[in-house]
């Protein structure tokens, strides 16, 4: 931000065109885009009566954590509630069967794409509710989520997602902040033309008729050869999306799911989940465009944005060792100016990305002293992470204990 201050002034006064300042313009534009829409988003207020069934695939959920989300779905008070057990496991069976309103249907391995369409074959209401297994709902968020519905239009709809408890350590905080800046800006301002391009799988909800006329593709869905396994939610969203619906956000629809407690685990969920977006960004590359511009717009800066970070680096490590640009703020040797580079970089870097949390400050202010790791975490572990998924997206693997975490 500093820098990006000093080369608007150079531009400014002697025309000199730098190349951060381009990245740091598009930076700002790309956010005040996401950020006007966003106040476009609206709410769906109209009650809608319908039959809605929620369908669970499950794989090695914990006990208790399984018996926690089936507690909910239970209170919620569906037509029905339908359990896959994606591979034999006697506990979570007893667990289930011991809901008399909960029907079981215990599969061998067959992964959660076949799970989740055998809970959908084996539903009868008009609405199918695809809920992960740890999920939990807030009190009437199934009425709220339903509420969309009323627009014939719609066929699929989000809520508004948390962790639980996400000050537990840095990671949880992280992901609890990485999501509520996720719902708070990008998912409304694509919600606000009807175009939600992932409907996060937690807690979604479709039309069930749309389900069924899109299995066959779902199921048999590949890439470069290779069958889809992962990315389940951005496969079932895209094809309601190519068959003339819209997906939207419904914010007071609200769940609550666990979310990575290690690094470990966190760089693995982001890794599968880059993977699968930017895989699922080319497949739609033949009808994106066909929709409102602001889809085409999300996905596609979130691609070009960590390669453009990544030039800007390479390009300012050329600028310091053969001093190409004469912007800078301590004259000396090459390793004067990395320093001093690096330092005030640290700063705008933290200024800039500040600026545009201040919707998540304004309902967590605590989290203005982690601002410095949260910054570090977007910059220097996502950018890595969305660039190795680039060129790793044909691979399926889920990496994490679950087959749906």
């Amino acid at each position: 931000m500093i820098y990006s201050v000093l080369q608007f002034l150079d531009l400014w006064l002697y025309g000199q065109i730098h190349f951060f300042l381009i990245f740091s313009l598009w930076v700002w534009f790309v956010w005040g885009v996401k950020i006007w829409r966003a106040s476009r988003y609206y709410e769906y207020t109209e009650s809608f009566k319908t039959t809605v069934a929620i369908v669970i695939p499950t794989f090695g959920e914990h006990p208790e954590v399984f018996r926690r989300g089936l507690t909910s779905s239970v209170k919620a008070s569906p037509d029905e509630i339908v359990v896959v057990l994606d591979g034999p496991n006697s506990t979570l069976e007893e667990v289930a069967r011991s809901f008399p309103e909960v029907k079981v249907i215990a599969l061998p391995k067959v992964g959660k794409r076949k799970a989740f369409a055998v809970g959908v074959v084996n539903a009868e209401s008009e609405i199918v509710l695809l809920k992960d297994s740890d999920t939990v709902f807030a009190p009437g968020s199934l009425a709220e989520l339903l509420k969309p519905f009323a627009d014939p239009e719609v066929g699929g709809v989000t809520s508004n997602q948390h962790i639980f408890n996400p000050n537990g350590n840095w990671v949880r905080r992280i992901c609890e902040w990485m999501e509520d800046s996720r719902f708070k800006i990008s998912t409304p301002a694509q919600s606000s033309s009807g175009v939600v391009g992932c409907l996060p799988g937690r807690a979604i909800a479709f039309r069930r008729n749309i389900v069924l006329s899109c299995l066959r593709e779902f199921l048999n869905e590949q890439f470069l050869g290779t069958r889809c396994e992962t990315g389940d939610d951005r496969s079932l969203t895209s094809h309601v999306l190519r068959r003339g619906y819209k997906t939207v956000y419904q914010r007071k629809a609200v769940v609550f799911t666990d979310s990575p407690s290690t690094f470990s685990d966190f760089v693995k969920q982001q890794l599968r989940w880059a993977r699968s977006s930017q895989r699922y960004t080319l497949m739609a590359i033949p009808w994106i465009f066909k929709k409102p511009k602001i889809l085409a717009f999300h996905f596609l800066t979130d691609m070009v944005t960590p390669f453009f970070f990544t030039a800007v680096v390479v390009v300012g490590g050329l600028n310091i060792v053969f001093g190409l640009d004469r912007v800078v703020l301590i004259e000396g040797t090459p390793w004067a100016k990395l320093w001093s580079g690096i330092l005030l970089g640290l700063i705008g870097m933290n200024l800039s990305l500040g600026f545009r949390q201040i919707p998540h400050f304004l309902s967590k202010k605590s989290d203005l002293v982690w601002l410095p790791i949260y910054t570090f975490v977007m910059t220097f572990v996502m950018v890595p992470i969305r660039l190795y998924g680039f060129f790793t997206m044909s691979n399926q693997g889920w990496m994490t204990r679950q087959g749906g975490k």
